[in-house]
């Protein structure tokens, strides 16, 4: 595994727009690379019941989430597409130790903490903390996955977590606004423009050469190609 070659190749595309990707599957990914993605999510999100909000799906881990990626080979996928690994780093069934060697020996370069449990808040965060389900442990897999040689990619909701992602070693970031009420990404608005800035700040300065991203669902933000792909939710770098 060549992550300082995979760090240039993403920092090169990242220096040209449109910078974006999708949640694919391997046999679709030069669908999405036709379309112009660079980079394609491997999810247990992918090909699941449409009838259930898309972002909901994304962020909960149905059944076994981690056996999405560990059931297809990244070495088939279109060389144009950089295969990312989604990883829900709080499998109580797996150690990142295993998840990673698994990976890399499937051929993986990149991975991504996702489904990830650091949107709840309330009730549901106190559940998930006396289960020691925790964010926390998601910030340690990017590490884990970054000293491996990974390219990790950080999913986080918050300035904080931004700021824990970057110091753990992440080489991107990819900020997800929320949910709305019907369990869809909440819309780039004031606010989430606002929160997303407070998060890139306060990240760059822990690491001033992070790539920062937002994570969308509303075709209006999708870059040209990207709603003909029809594979998913994208990341996209447009400000």
């Amino acid at each position: 595994m060549d992550g300082n070659a995979v760090r240039e190749r993403m920092r090169v595309a990242a220096e040209a727009r449109p910078f974006w990707g999708v949640g694919v599957s391997i046999e679709s990914s030069a669908k999405a690379a036709d379309a112009g993605a660079t980079w394609g999510l491997v999810s247990h999100a992918v090909g699941l019941a449409r009838d259930i909000p898309a972002s909901a799906i994304g962020l909960l881990p149905f059944a076994d989430a981690n056996a999405a990626a560990l059931a297809q080979t990244p070495k088939t996928a279109d060389p144009r597409i950089l295969p990312v690994a989604a990883v829900f780093a709080n499998d109580k069934f797996r150690t990142s130790a295993s998840l990673l060697g698994e990976l890399a020996g499937l051929g993986y370069e990149a991975a991504q903490n996702f489904p990830s449990v650091g949107l709840p808040e309330g009730r549901v965060r106190a559940f998930l903390n006396e289960a020691e389900m925790v964010y926390e442990r998601e910030a340690e897999f990017i590490a884990e996955a970054a000293a491996a040689g990974f390219f990790a990619m950080g999913v986080f909701f918050t300035a904080g977590q931004a700021v824990m992602m970057a110091e753990a070693g992440a080489d991107m970031l990819v900020f997800h606004p929320g949910l709305n009420a019907d369990g869809e990404h909440r819309e780039w608005n004031h606010s989430s423009r606002v929160r997303f800035m407070e998060a890139e700040e306060q990240a760059r300065a822990v690491n001033p050469d992070l790539i920062i991203v937002r994570s969308s669902f509303n075709l209006d933000d999708w870059p040209p190609g990207a709603a003909d792909s029809g594979i998913g939710v994208q990341y996209d770098g447009w400000m």
